[in-house]
């Protein structure tokens, strides 16, 4: 399952809050909906974070947003483990920070062992990019190479999951991010206006009802999201 994590900036505008605050809140929400996840069965939890497209704002706001995921990886590395969660980061790392890039690296080597489900959070990732730089380890790598293992290098992924089976996007989001664009060809899609920082359990098992009770998912009177071309992976 993936969650893309939206509204943020509205969030901020209606709480009156700074956009440190509502980062700081929105980081803090993924503790609730990591374990509620796993509560419903769901063992590979994918959150599309921070955005290519956030690098393109203010110095300022990229670097609250990056702190509060820094501050977020530091002090949940512990609890993930010993709740044995795995914790991976997928997207293109030369962007960042030499103390985020350092304290993924170690909740990555902490986490390692957790079996009993896989957190995987997308930073800076983009489908498009990651595709490019899979097809050209391919093309290096040799015929013992498949395209799962050349991706899950390419996104710098411990190793290759299934395909996502269904993609939520939190915020009022219509539009898919390049960071979704293999994902929406696979899995179906549900739009809810609920602001990430106010996305809860509850809205999350909701959703899984209502997605398992119909071919055509739709949530709190939005219109249904059409299906992709293709049956979602089993």
């Amino acid at each position: 399952m993936a969650l893309g994590i939206g509204g943020i900036e509205a969030w901020a505008s209606l709480h009156r809050e700074s956009a440190g605050a509502a980062h700081a809140s929105s980081v803090l929400n993924v503790r609730r909906i990591a374990a509620a996840s796993r509560e419903l069965g769901i063992h590979t939890l994918t959150l599309y974070a921070l955005p290519p497209r956030l690098w393109d704002h203010s110095p300022a706001r990229l670097t609250e947003a990056l702190a509060a995921w820094t501050a977020w990886l530091r002090a949940e590395a512990t609890a993930l483990r010993a709740g044995g969660t795995r914790l991976t980061v997928i997207g293109r790392r030369d962007r960042l920070p030499s103390r985020l890039h350092a304290t993924i690296r170690r909740a990555e080597v902490l986490t390692a062992p957790g079996r009993r489900a896989r957190l995987r959070l997308a930073i800076d990732y983009s489908a498009r990019r990651a595709f490019e730089r899979a097809r050209s380890l391919l093309e290096r790598g040799g015929p013992g190479c498949t395209f799962d293992e050349a991706l899950a290098q390419a996104i710098h992924d411990v190793e290759p999951t299934r395909p996502v089976d269904l993609v939520v996007l939190t915020g009022g989001e219509e539009e898919p991010d390049d960071a979704l664009f293999w994902e929406f060809a696979y899995a179906p899609v549900v739009r809810t206006g609920t602001l990430w920082p106010d996305f809860d359990p509850a809205t999350l098992r909701a959703i899984l009802g209502r997605t398992l009770a119909s071919d055509t998912p739709s949530v709190r009177g939005r219109d249904p999201a059409p299906l992709a071309m293709g049956a979602p992976a089993p």
